[in-house]
């Protein structure tokens, strides 16, 4: 590989109904380097990535894995030539073990019988690989999502992949989970595995990653080895202006009367809910992946059912 380049995606173009979101991008990673992709949302970050992977397929350009011109017509083909990705929401059947949920593609193939007791093996094996011994008879779900997220990995490393995508994966893992990922990213990092990180966490970004890229409007602002960078300049050719111009002024504006109110809102998978918003209020509910953010909106719009002894209140009835 005469560039040293472990991938190399060049005049990279994407057009959706007649708009084009890649303009002409190119992408360099090294072997056994991390490479941060950075950008606001819409720069066209997972856009790039899924044409690597072949859930897209490009408009022009070309990719090249070492210095052989590759095509990735589907998902498929990503992974027979050694791309990996996990999006930030994981691909697990829940209900499966860990040895299933690694080998999911390959139970069964070509045979009609399925070698349990191999299978089994096979999963121990490449997850001592990874440093990490748990139950591989166990149910995915019993797990948290930090070891979850490693399963994920166990699965792309099984098909002895080259390139590893990984889509904001710090996300929803507190921080002794974060510092287990970073461990195993460290471990297939020396193995050769180029790792293509897409993350918003500048502190991650400059702790982990070797090289960066930097996306805005679906064009590439700059590239280079972060470690010449500050975190400042970064951003600067993420957002096209300089940190101190980072957050626009806030507006003043009058917060009004209470408008909506949930009392003790409960359902299966939330408990003694309670909130109020105002007109001319924006109410933020935040939290960890799992922790029923999603669950408690689904609710009060009616899509999921809640429990009878709740209490919803709106409008004149305040």
């Amino acid at each position: 590989m005469g560039n040293g380049y472990q991938l190399r995606m060049t005049d990279i173009t994407k057009s959706f109904y007649g708009v084009e979101v890649l303009h002409h991008v190119d992408l360099h990673v090294r072997k056994g380097e991390i490479h941060a992709l950075i950008g606001e949302n819409g720069a066209g970050k997972s856009t790039l990535m899924k044409i690597l992977s072949g859930a897209y397929q490009k408009d022009s350009g070309e990719i090249y894995l070492a210095d052989t011109l590759i095509e990735v017509d589907s998902p498929k083909k990503g992974i027979q030539l050694g791309i990996g990705i996990i999006y930030q929401e994981l691909e697990l059947a829940e209900e499966l073990t860990v040895a299933e949920n690694i080998f999911l593609d390959q139970i069964g193939e070509g045979s009609l019988f399925v070698n349990w007791k191999k299978l089994k093996q096979k999963a121990e094996k490449v997850l001592a690989e990874l440093d990490l011994h748990i139950d591989v008879n166990r149910e995915i779900k019993q797990y948290n999502i930090a070891y979850q997220q490693i399963v994920e990995i166990a699965k792309a490393i099984s098909k002895d992949i080259k390139i590893l995508i990984l889509d904001e994966p710090t996300s929803s893992l507190a921080p002794k989970e974060v510092e287990l990922l970073f461990k195993i990213l460290d471990k297939l990092k020396n193995r050769g595995v180029s790792i293509i990180y897409i993350s918003h966490r500048m502190e991650e970004i400059f702790r982990i990653c070797d090289s960066f890229t930097t996306l805005r409007d679906g064009k590439v602002t700059g590239e280079g080895r972060v470690a010449d960078y500050t975190i400042e300049n970064i951003v600067e050719l993420m957002i096209g202006r300089s940190l101190n111009e980072m957050f626009p002024e806030r507006l003043q504006h009058q917060i009004g009367k209470e408008i909506f109110r949930i009392e003790n809102f409960n359902s299966p998978k939330f408990k003694d809910i309670n909130l109020t918003v105002r007109e001319g209020e924006l109410l933020g509910i935040s939290g960890l992946i799992g922790s029923g953010r999603t669950e408690v909106a689904r609710a009060v719009f009616g899509i999921d059912k809640k429990n009878n002894r709740e209490r919803l209140y709106s409008g004149a009835e305040n």
